[in-house]
């Protein structure tokens, strides 16, 4: 899965394993994209803070 032009760290780390990718994306789709009472904006921020909460690079 290419995104802004290169393919993204988490992304490469899982491909050798086609269900935990198939299953991580499955789970990024559903939090972003399903019905919920957060906006996409808000979901993008938790995102954003989870991931500097967890000091990941990305």
């Amino acid at each position: 899965m290419r995104r802004a032009g290169r393919v993204w760290g988490i992304v490469a780390a899982m491909s050798p394993n086609g269900a935990a990718m198939r299953d991580s994306m499955r789970l990024y789709l559903t939090l972003m994209f399903a019905d919920s009472p957060l906006d996409r904006a808000r979901r993008e921020m938790l995102a954003v803070v989870t991931s500097q909460a967890n000091a990941c690079d990305y």
